[in-house]
């Protein structure tokens, strides 16, 4: 009678026949304390990740299990999407981003699942320094946040039409940067 006492059987139930999970499958908020624990444990062993459910299902309907390496997550914050693609057996995988402290956390992390780190960088994705040409370039740019209202309301007042002619700009720029770096034939 309690779904999440039925949601928590059959996560239970995939998590220990895969050891693993499917790569969104997420914990609603409300699930009963033990769920919450077992995940804990789980993600404590390097058995499972916290991913976005709409970045995992975007990078599935991107076709990452198609893509060739290398892979250059231009702006990859935490490394959340860099580590669903070497959780997938993709590689080699870079990781950048413009704030070195978001990227500080990838080698512990990818330590911590049990993968190997990804070669990481702190630049800015519109005017990287690199040296070979990635097959696939992976553009998550910045973004006004406008998008997550449901989750932070408050975001609304935080931002202002300038801001997001700004953001549009760097969008732009990011893009434009890529191409130049993407290998013939590439992804974008």
């Amino acid at each position: 009678k309690d779904p999440g006492n039925a949601l928590f059987n059959e996560l239970r139930a995939k998590l220990r026949a895969n050891h693993a999970a499917a790569p969104w499958l997420t914990a609603p908020r409300g699930l009963p304390a033990a769920l919450n624990t077992e995940l804990d444990v789980l993600h404590r062993e390097g058995r499972v990740s916290r991913q976005s459910v709409a970045a995992g299902a975007l990078l599935s309907s991107l076709g990452m299990d198609t893509w060739d390496g290398p892979v250059w997550d231009c702006c990859a914050g935490r490394g959340g999407k860099t580590f669903s693609l070497l959780e997938a057996g993709i590689g080699p995988v870079w990781a950048s981003d413009a704030n070195r402290a978001r990227l500080g956390g990838l080698p512990g992390e990818a330590a911590r699942l049990g993968l190997p780190a990804p070669l990481a960088f702190v630049c800015d994705a519109g005017d990287a320094p690199l040296r070979r040409a990635p097959q696939v370039i992976l553009v998550d740019a910045p973004c006004t946040g406008l998008g997550v209202l449901t989750r932070r309301p408050d975001s609304k007042w935080k931002r202002t039409f300038a801001d997001i002619g700004r953001l549009a700009a760097t969008q732009r720029r990011i893009l434009h940067a890529c191409l130049r770096h993407l290998k013939p034939g590439g992804a974008l």
